[in-house]
């Protein structure tokens, strides 16, 4: 834990200056005036910075040392030259409650966070992914070896920056929990004017999204997965974006615009996100002028092209399992049929994890749709129900005046968003990025509508906000806390499980497999799930890739 922390502290300077850094240039180059922006909020637009600089660094170098120490010189030349922004916002509040809900939210978040990776997909393809970009520059045809490799994720990326396995105590992988610290920071904010008697959209969003992203995501902090970073930056652009509706910060056009491209970045499914920056891009030509529209497009450039370059040196394709755009034709090109089969499995698996693929995709969808629901717990059928109705919520007075023309904007965006998802891989954990959005932007309303009507029950909400908030998270971290580890977790976080594994044959050399359940974890390196007789190396190194050899089977 206490690694854990100091981890943390550098992550919180280094994401504090570059966020700052990059803002100032926005706010610069638009001549916007200067306003105060959340610690937190300044944090995440670091994250994505050096996130992005980290990717284009991947192309030519591993990710380790040599890039840490660059970010570092670039900190301190901007540091030197006052191009850093000190914080003049109170960090720490002067209400007692609120800094120990805070406190034990952070206590529970740091627990949580030194536990070992519970997502299965860690052991089986995670691990192995940020070794590669740990290890090596990005690899050409690294698909080959194990499909999986090939499904790019800046996530990755960034957590190999911050695994510093070149200390050799472990890959540390703490991006996750960090990412959470700042979205935990962020709604905390709301949290406290909730205890004020502030109590609008944006300060009860806020506050419901804190035991929310505990409930749904809270157990994933410990992994390098990319579920949770997409899930929170969902939620960041949709609170921004309602937040704007009071606030009018120009500056939070462009922050939901980054947003949007980094969460692209994160999973590609997130896809339907780029309706946002699309509907601001409109919105510019008709309002700013040409800056603000270059400064979108450019971003979302900046932001993706390191992630398409990595999808073709990985793959041979633009955008990975998607064979429809195919300009390429290198000979490190994973084989389109073993492309098509990595997808139709996901959307198989994603339905009916048991079942063959075969079956499974001849379902017809109106067999499908019922028998999948059939299969969900009763929470998850409660949350698909309130998710494919919330547009019923929208027929308030409230979201009827003009001002919350934005507001349906963004619900008819992450409604969109939960169509993608239910009819592409609808497995609960891909989906709660759009569903929670579209759920509390149609309830909240009817929420405020009643507060409005009962003085008696607005004047409760401060007291009973408190006492719930505070007893959900000290009964989910008594649930949580692993009293047998504890003392091995007190110094270091628990790092990955080691799995059995043995020395098994590509076309022309040996690699590591899996001896149990595909699962190849970290240490073992390269690994892939079973033997691979129908690829071979590319060159003498591992970093020269692989390539599939035609006509041999598997």
């Amino acid at each position: 834990m206490i690694v854990s922390i100091m981890i943390w502290l550098y992550m919180f300077i280094l994401c504090y200056g570059f966020g700052s850094l990059i803002l100032n240039l926005f706010q610069n180059y638009l001549s916007l005036e200067k306003v105060e922006i959340p610690f937190s909020l300044i944090c995440v637009i670091g994250l994505i910075g050096v996130s992005v600089y980290s990717s284009f660094f991947s192309l030519f170098s591993k990710i380790g040392w040599l890039c840490n120490i660059t970010l570092l010189i670039v900190l301190l030349i901007s540091i030197i030259t006052r191009r850093i922004r000190i914080p003049r916002s109170r960090l720490i509040s002067k209400n007692a409650f609120s800094i120990i809900v805070l406190l034990l939210a952070v206590l529970l978040l740091l627990e949580n966070s030194t536990h070992r990776p519970i997502n299965p997909d860690t052991n089986l393809y995670h691990a192995q992914a940020i070794h590669w970009i740990e290890a090596y520059p990005a690899v050409p045809g690294l698909g080959n070896l194990h499909g999986r490799l090939a499904f790019n994720s800046v996530w990755f990326i960034t957590n190999a920056l911050f695994s510093f396995s070149f200390l050799n105590f472990g890959s540390f992988h703490l991006s996750s929990s960090f990412l959470f610290l700042l979205f935990l920071t962020y709604c905390w904010k709301g949290f406290e004017e909730v205890l004020q008697g502030n109590s609008n959209l944006t300060t009860i969003i806020k506050t419901v999204m804190i035991p929310i992203a505990f409930l749904l995501i809270g157990t994933e902090v410990s992994s390098p997965g990319t579920d949770l970073p997409v899930d929170l930056i969902l939620w960041l652009i949709i609170i921004i974006w309602v937040e704007n509706i009071e606030t009018r910060r120009q500056v939070d056009d462009l922050i939901v615009s980054i947003l949007s491209f980094f969460a692209v970045t994160l999973k590609i499914s997130s896809a339907p996100i780029l309706l946002f920056p699309l509907v601001l891009l409109l919105m510019s030509i008709d309002r700013y002028g040409t800056r603000r529209l270059v400064l979108i497009i450019s971003s979302g450039v900046v932001i993706v092209l390191p992630f398409i370059l990595r999808n073709i040196i990985l793959s041979g394709y633009l955008i990975y399992p998607v064979t429809t755009i195919d300009y390429f034709n290198f000979d490190w090109k994973v084989p389109v049929s073993r492309v098509e089969e990595e997808r139709r499995a996901i959307m198989a698996w994603a339905r009916f994890s048991l079942i063959e693929i075969d079956k499974v995709l001849a379902i017809p969808i109106r067999q499908w749709i019922p028998a999948w629901f059939a299969l969900q717990t009763t929470n998850r059928k409660l949350t698909l129900i309130l998710g494919i109705f919330s547009f019923m919520g929208l027929f308030t007075r409230r979201t009827l005046d003009q001002e919350m023309k934005k507001l349906k904007l963004a619900w008819l965006i992450m409604y969109i968003g939960v169509l993608f998802w239910l009819f592409s891989a609808p497995d609960f954990r891909f989906g709660y990025g759009f569903l929670v959005p579209v759920i509390l932007i149609a309830i909240i309303p009817w929420f405020l509508l009643g507060l409005e009507s009962v003085s008696l029950l607005k004047k409760m909400i401060p007291v009973g906000t408190t006492i719930i908030m505070a007893t959900f998270l000290a009964i989910t971290f008594v649930k949580s806390f692993d009293r047998q580890s504890v003392g091995d977790r007190f110094l270091f976080p628990a790092n990955y499980v080691r799995v059995p594994t043995e020395v098994c044959n590509l076309n022309n050399g040996e690699v590591y497999c899996a001896k149990q359940y595909a699962s190849c974890s970290y240490y073992s390196f390269p690994c892939v799930p079973n033997p691979r007789p129908w690829v071979q190396f590319r060159g003498k190194s591992l970093r020269d890739g692989f390539r599939s050899m035609p006509g041999v089977e598997n």
